[in-house]
C-alpha cells in the first residue's frame, strides 16, 4: 500500500491533482499495464450502493483531506466534488492555498 501511496503522490500535478483510482493488470506473459482515473472518486465509480455507504461526514472529510493533500483548480474537480465537501470548506481551502 505504501508503494501505491508514493506513486499517487509522485504523479500529482499542481492544479490538476492526482488520480483517484488505479487498475493494474498482469497478463499471461507477465506484462503489467496500468490505467489511472483522474475523474471519478471511488464512490462514484462503484455505483449507487457504494455511494450510499459513503454519504455523510466521513466521506466528506475524506474528500476534503484528499483535496487538501492534492489540490485541484476548480475546472479540474469532478462534477459536484466541491459541493460534496461543502462550498465553505472549499472556499477556505482555496484561500489557505494562495
Amino acid at each position: 500500500m505504501r508503494t501505491v501511496t508514493e506513486l499517487r503522490k509522485s504523479m500529482y500535478e499542481p492544479g490538476k491533482g492526482t488520480w483517484y483510482n488505479a487498475t493494474f493488470t498482469v497478463d499471461d506473459t507477465g506484462k503489467i499495464t496500468a490505467d489511472f482515473d483522474y475523474d471519478n472518486p471511488a464512490a462514484r465509480r462503484h455505483g449507487q450502493r457504494q455511494r450510499a455507504r459513503h454519504r455523510g461526514g466521513a466521506y466528506n472529510e475524506l474528500m476534503l483531506k484528499d483535496h487538501t493533500t492534492y489540490p485541484r483548480d476548480p475546472e479540474n474537480l469532478p462534477d459536484g466534488r466541491h459541493a460534496r465537501t461543502g462550498s465553505s470548506a472549499w472556499t477556505e481551502q482555496r484561500r489557505a492555498s494562495t
